[in-house]
């Protein structure tokens, strides 16, 4: 089986089914469904691939495919991110057909658990790595648009996201600031929806890890977070005992929670890559062209040192 992506079939591509809509393409239409089929077909693609169809018979090397598996990704819902969930909506129905059209296989359309089943929760502590990564250490508030830590492969990667990625640690100062322009995306407060025609791009989030256990501490969604009076973010990254009194909503930062490590990642996930905005987002970062505004700036620097100069004096500290 081969580790390399296949072409995605993002929602808002997908035809719903005749006398359903598609709920990313236009505003809600209470009366009708939502369904939709699409098809993976284990061969090798047509010049000209089908609406709603994937092909997945054959590797990126040429060599045959024999087996794969399908991931559905949501990145964000109105439900708690735990237990995992669907979005509120069932599980796909699944069929499987031989080559000649036969039916081998159904699996009807359910919820992701049985009614009455309670979700254990998982409460395993991974180790850290007792040393810092050499990322986090060469490579510290850079960004770079690699979608594994850094690794040249696209192993679980998404195709259809830009990931801007940058490194940390305890090294460099007890805070991590990121700050940058914040783009147009669906905002329901807002009124800006999937469709609205005004938008820079779908939507993004941001996640901190630590390398090496690859635990997630802290995520949040473009919805989730404030800007100041000049539309700009922050967002300041440190361990809870930590945090600055000033990194609150009210001040326009957002806090995420670094873990007690003594390094990690923040991953910046854009949606959809090929936005216009992205493209040109995506060549900026890679010039460090800052007079984009939506260019991250980092800086690293002390708790007191933020909560006397917020971003601005994190960031002449770290120019000096």
């Amino acid at each position: 089986m081969s580790t390399n992506n296949f072409p995605t079939l993002m929602d808002e591509k997908i035809d719903p089914d005749a006398g359903s809509y598609n709920p990313w393409r236009e505003a809600g239409r209470p009366e009708q469904d939502r369904n939709y089929t699409v098809h993976f077909v284990m061969d090798a693609p047509p010049q000209v691939v089908p609406r709603n169809t994937g092909y997945i018979g054959e590797q990126k090397n040429g060599e045959r495919n024999r087996a794969t598996f399908l991931l559905l990704r949501v990145y964000s819902a109105d439900l708690p991110p735990l237990p995992p969930h669907s979005a509120g909506v069932d599980l796909p129905a699944i069929t499987v057909y031989d080559k000649k059209g036969k039916q081998i296989a159904h699996y009807p359309a359910c919820e992701p658990y049985p009614e009455g089943y309670d979700v254990p929760a998982d409460g395993t502590m991974f180790p850290a790595f007792p040393l810092p990564d050499h990322r986090a250490q060469s490579q510290a508030g850079r960004f770079d648009l690699s979608s594994n830590f850094g690794i040249d492969v696209d192993l679980l990667s998404n195709a259809d996201i830009l990931y801007l990625n940058t490194f940390y640690s305890r090294e460099h100062g007890e805070i991590f600031a990121v700050r940058f322009k914040k783009p147009k995306t669906v905002n329901h407060a807002q009124n800006l929806y999937p469709w609205s025609q005004d938008l820079d791009f779908r939507m993004w989030t941001a996640c901190t890890y630590n390398f090496w256990n690859g635990a997630a501490h802290s995520c949040v969604t473009a919805e989730d977070i404030e800007t100041d009076g000049t539309g700009y973010l922050t967002m300041v990254i440190s361990e809870k005992h930590l945090r600055p009194a000033n990194a609150t909503a009210q001040e326009g930062v957002t806090w995420l929670d670094a873990g007690n490590f003594l390094d990690g990642q923040l991953s910046l996930r854009m949606l959809p890559r090929s936005a216009p905005f992205l493209e040109r987002l995506k060549k900026d970062v890679t010039k460090l062209d800052f007079a984009n505004p939506y260019v991250p700036q980092t800086a690293f620097c002390s708790k007191s040192v933020f909560e006397e100069g917020g971003f601005d004096a994190c960031a002449s500290l770290t120019e000096k």
